[in-house]
């Protein structure tokens, strides 16, 4: 990473970012060798990562400021639901910008701007999945302006509710600063609900218009998505239902998704190793499966999997309400 900065007038951070999304349960993660991985919001949180440019005070700039770095999305599961922050900044008054990183292919960067509540759709090709691309946001605090840089175009949003002399925190990845805490929830399924359109109305069209709209060049960036839309459109509900399953998983199946990975990730162990007591994470404790001493390996996974028995009334409670909720929507779906 490389910072500079110049009299308090600007700031540029360069550095890899490789942002894992589309995660799901018992799937393997793939990465490169080199620079930051974070892994999206339905992974449990002491497997997240957060990177604070600002961990102690906030970093204060005189007219302008601007960050850069690459990207790599690696989308391991097409069809999930799962998305996250790539970054937050976040001011003195609590005014916030994030860029989001979305499932769906066609919108799968998307900037949040707090001051108005604005949400600005950032065009996604399919050949940015899984390359490193060049992002840059710039902060022009005089004129109250963003510019936001992809390498095919840029985007300019006024009234970002930032000023001259500004001081902001300027965090990566998972963050629970104040009322920040990465919960995105609420404002991703919104977008979802005002944009389920888009996919209801594609797979109305016919075959022969289908087929046209298909062989544009036009769309060949997005050929991949349309595709997937349509081999499901016989599952398709009506627009106010697809609204209302999304309302509903937020405090359904992602509601219980959050509450096991909220309560797994809490879990503390204390295991003797050559002869000292370790406090242990659930990630650090299974570990120790690898460990050469036969003794190590089958304490650490009996104390493991002791913990899970103790909590195993909410355990077996979420797993049987992810179960039915599942079950309940593929039945209404008709699957």
């Amino acid at each position: 990473m490389k910072i500079n900065t110049k009299y308090e007038r600007s700031l540029c951070i360069y550095f890899c970012l490789l942002v894992l999304v589309g995660i799901s349960f018992n799937q393997s993660l793939f990465s490169q060798t080199y620079g930051l991985k974070f892994n999206a919001q339905d992974v449990t949180l002491d497997k997240r990562t957060e990177l604070n440019l600002s961990p102690n005070d906030f970093m204060k700039f005189k007219d302008e400021f601007e960050i850069a770095f690459d990207y790599k999305s690696s989308r391991i599961n097409s069809n999930s639901d799962l998305f996250g922050y790539v970054f937050r900044i976040i001011n003195k008054e609590d005014k916030n910008i994030d860029l989001l990183s979305t499932p769906t292919p066609n919108i799968g960067l998307n900037l949040v701007v707090g001051e108005s509540n604005k949400i600005v759709p950032i065009r996604y090709p399919l050949y940015w999945l899984n390359n490193l691309i060049k992002l840059r946001i710039k902060f022009i605090l005089s004129e109250d302006r963003l510019i936001f840089y992809t390498p095919d175009t840029f985007y300019v949003h006024e009234n970002v509710g930032l000023k001259k002399q500004e001081e902001v925190k300027i965090i990566f990845g998972v963050n629970d600063y104040k009322q920040f805490n990465s919960s995105i929830q609420e404002r991703m399924i919104q977008m979802f609900n005002d944009l389920i359109f888009v996919k209801l109305e594609i797979n109305m069209l016919n075959d022969v218009k289908f087929g046209e709209y298909i062989q544009d060049k036009e769309l060949s960036n997005y050929l991949h998505y349309l595709k997937d839309v349509r081999k499901n459109r016989k599952y398709d509900l009506k627009e106010e239902e697809e609204q209302m399953i999304n309302l509903k998983n937020q405090y359904g199946k992602n509601g219980f998704s959050k509450l096991y990975n909220e309560l797994t990730s809490s879990f503390e162990f204390e295991l003797e190793v050559d002869g000292e007591i370790k406090k242990l994470s659930g990630p650090q404790l299974r570990a120790l499966r690898m460990n050469p001493d036969h003794d190590v390996r089958q304490r650490a996974m009996k104390l493991f999997f002791d913990k899970y028995k103790e909590n195993k009334l909410v355990i077996v409670s979420i797993f049987n309400n992810l179960f039915k909720d599942y079950m309940v929507e593929n039945q209404k779906r008709g699957y």
